[in-house]
């Protein structure tokens, strides 16, 4: 679903509407075993699961620690006839949601997945080759294990044991969406929420002008896509020679600065974790774990 929308998603409507939205799944988990799963990796950055609709449909979906609820095209789920739940307003435009009586990802299945459907043949999202998203309603019940490298992830249903040299970085999930967001310091900004957003492509993205001799500005742009279009935002990209995040240092990182934010909120995406050999989301000890 962010094949576009993604870069600069962090400031688009659709957060508006997860920030209300409130949607239940009722799910029964089980596991044949925790063997590893494969996964790709898109052009942009994002984390695609494969997934199994149903009886074997596979499907690729966003992990999305950004996404309050799990989302589903249109197109698949007029294939699968799935049964619509409710009618809902998305930033004033009708949609649904229907229930996916069973949803398998690796190992794992979870059933009667309640899922927001959008449609992934607009403009947005032109040769993205994407079913949908995963979102919190779904990531948030097992924690999981990803080895960028080999492109494989693990899952598990309690807290992950850290390795050895893992650098611990602490979250704490807000109350109405669960989104998980840190507390950080720099030298170029401080922020208490800083949300941690795996469907944001970028590598930061502020609302407090940054301000170092370590920064150039590179562009602006004022159109930004979303799930749902495009609209007017100014943004500036800036390029930070050097930037100590959580004690460690980066080089030659983008920062995208918004003047006028359409949300109180900034991002921390998948630029951020790509910097890694792997990471671990683990919502049962609110923590995320990065290996070099």
């Amino acid at each position: 679903m962010l094949r576009r929308i993604k870069v600069d998603r962090a400031v688009s409507s659709r957060k508006n509407f997860f920030s209300v939205l409130l949607l239940f799944v009722f799910f029964l988990v089980s596991c044949s075993g925790n063997e590893a799963s494969s996964f790709e990796i898109d052009e942009d950055g994002l984390i695609i699961v494969p997934v199994s609709v149903l009886e074997g449909r596979g499907a690729n979906f966003v992990f999305d620690t950004g996404a309050e609820a799990t989302v589903i095209s249109k197109e698949l789920a007029d294939e699968l006839a799935l049964d619509t739940l409710k009618a809902i307003k998305v930033n004033g435009r009708s949609s649904t949601t229907v229930n996916i009586p069973k949803l398998q990802v690796g190992k794992w299945t979870v059933n009667n997945v309640e899922a927001v459907v959008i449609d992934m043949e607009n403009a947005t999202f032109v040769d993205s080759n994407l079913d949908g998203i995963l979102g919190l309603n779904l990531i948030n019940l097992l924690a999981w294990d990803f080895d960028l490298k080999r492109k494989q992830f693990h899952l598990y249903d309690g807290p992950i044991e850290p390795e050895v040299n893992s650098i611990q970085i602490p979250f704490k999930k807000r109350k109405s969406s669960g989104y998980p967001y840190l507390t950080i310091s720099t030298d170029l900004f401080e922020s208490d929420s800083l949300f941690f957003d795996t469907g944001f492509s970028g590598f930061l993205f502020v609302n407090q002008e940054p301000v170092s001799k370590k920064l150039k500005l590179e562009k602006e742009t004022n159109r930004q896509k979303s799930v749902f279009g495009e609209e007017n935002q100014l943004i500036y990209h800036y390029m930070a020679d050097e930037l100590f995040l959580f004690g460690q240092p980066f080089e030659h990182v983008p920062i995208r600065y918004a003047p006028e934010p359409l949300l109180p909120m900034e991002f921390l995406g998948v630029g951020f974790i790509h910097h890694f050999h792997s990471f671990v989301f683990d919502p049962f000890s609110s923590n995320i774990y990065l290996r070099k």
